[in-house]
């Protein structure tokens, strides 16, 4: 964690960053560095891309272990479910844990909007959690609450934003706005806690010409 490289500014590669004055000021740029890498790759690739940011949780049962497998399972099991849906899915996601005994996930999609306007699939991503969650903890009952996943609340222009943003190639202030509201997901603070030799963060790849 402590090599990993902090920025305390207000903007970042000319985005600006949320004014966040809270324990643990500042932004790690690794992570913010994937959030607009991809955010940009997608624009260049459809033009238009819907954002969401989500947070999933372990059910207070389950002794989360203390590696993210279970998580990136998960990830990478619903990304390929996006892709058959034809989303065209990129990810990013970080591990936080402050006072409680299991770490809780952000994760922020970056889909094509060509194809999906909004975002209103909690049902599957809800279910696809829960299956991981009892895969990797054999001691879970396939009974557990099914509400483990719901949406990060956030506003665009005094609107509640509940399913998701479209981020247009030709709308600056937009794609501004993205970046701003899922900053985040990249503040120092809550990420601390993360294990030795565990990450706190991982996104999908881009392709090798692109940054990853």
């Amino acid at each position: 964690m402590s090599k990993l490289v902090i920025t305390r500014d207000s903007n970042y590669r000319n985005y600006p960053l949320l004014d966040y004055d809270g324990p643990g000021r500042g932004f790690y740029t690794a992570i913010l560095d994937r959030l607009i890498d991809r955010l940009e790759y997608q624009l260049a690739a459809h033009g238009k891309v819907l954002m969401i940011r989500l947070v999933a949780k372990y059910p207070d049962e389950v002794d989360a272990e203390k590696s993210n497998q279970c998580f990136q399972y998960f990830m990478e099991e619903y990304r390929r479910k996006l892709m058959i849906h034809g989303f065209s899915p990129q990810y990013v996601w970080v591990r936080e844990q402050h006072t409680s005994k299991n770490p809780h996930y952000h994760f922020v999609l970056f889909l094509n909007a060509n194809r999906i306007q909004y975002f209103n699939r909690l049902r599957e991503v809800r279910w696809l959690w829960v299956k991981a969650i009892c895969k990797f903890n054999p001691g879970a009952q396939a009974t557990i609450s099914s509400h483990l996943i719901h949406k990060d609340q956030s506003v665009y222009h005094s609107q509640q934003i509940n399913h998701g943003l479209i981020v247009t190639r030709n709308n600056r202030a937009l794609q501004e706005e993205a970046i701003r509201f899922c900053s985040y997901i990249a503040k120092i603070n809550t990420k601390e806690a993360t294990p030795f030799n565990c990450n706190c963060f991982h996104a999908s790849q881009l392709p090798e010409n692109r940054k990853v």
